[in-house]
């Protein structure tokens, strides 16, 4: 019986708390026939008064006090100086003070800076009739506003059954992105270029990409030979 907080653990070898930590065992060999009980992972609450009573003619009862000590765990400080993107990320705080269990909080870095923006093919040729897909490379934190448009960057570019638009997170990383631009059955009005724009509160960046024809070889080939023939027929 845990005596402060009057209630019973035990009758017998039977558990009566519903907490999980307590067990009772006893030695039948001893001829003492000594009682156990046994508390596992000991926690700050476990401590007190705890009685022992055998109901016997004049009841026999024993008191026993568990003292807990917890020591104190020293609060660390994590200093980060002149941090940039690259620190951007979670960060966990262990603390332990060989009392299990130990104590952990997640604590999440988020840097806002300006988008920065490449383009990893500013010229892309593609056959009429195909479909193409042009990229542009993002870093930005937070993201706001993005988008596409044709040559002067007058007119937005929005989903269709001509165009397709993605924005797609770096799985690797919180703050890197793809920009996509699909032109479906690319015609001759489509050649030209494309501008990529991408914009947050802390600043702008642009990027363009040049669509040009480029002829499939089996066209190629046959242009070059209908051109062969009209010459020799011109002999």
């Amino acid at each position: 019986m845990h005596f402060e907080q009057s209630a019973i653990l035990t009758v017998h070898n039977h558990v009566i708390t519903r907490n999980p930590r307590i067990s009772v065992t006893h030695d039948k060999h001893d001829k003492h026939k000594t009682w156990f009980l046994h508390i596992s992972n000991v926690q700050e609450e476990d401590k007190g008064r705890y009685m022992c009573q055998i109901n016997t003619v004049t009841a026999k009862t024993q008191i026993g006090y568990l003292h807990v000590v917890v020591s104190d765990v020293e609060g660390e400080v994590l200093e980060m100086k002149k941090v940039s993107r690259l620190e951007m990320g979670a960060y966990l705080c262990i603390a332990s003070n060989g009392v299990p269990p130990s104590l952990s909080k997640r604590i999440k870095l988020d840097v806002e800076f300006p988008p920065l923006l490449w383009v990893p093919q500013h010229l892309v040729g593609i056959p009429m009739s195909y479909n193409i897909t042009l990229n542009c490379s993002i870093e930005i934190h937070p993201t706001s506003l993005y988008y596409w448009t044709r040559d002067n960057g007058s007119e937005h570019i929005v989903d269709s059954e001509k165009y397709k638009t993605e924005f797609v997170n770096n799985l690797r990383s919180t703050y890197k992105f793809e920009m996509r631009l699909t032109i479906i059955n690319v015609k001759q009005d489509d050649y030209g270029l494309y501008r990529c724009y991408i914009k947050n509160l802390k600043g702008e960046a642009d990027g363009v990409v040049r669509l040009y024809c480029k002829y499939h070889y089996r066209m190629f080939l046959l242009y070059a030979v209908y051109t062969y023939m009209n010459d020799n027929k011109k002999m």
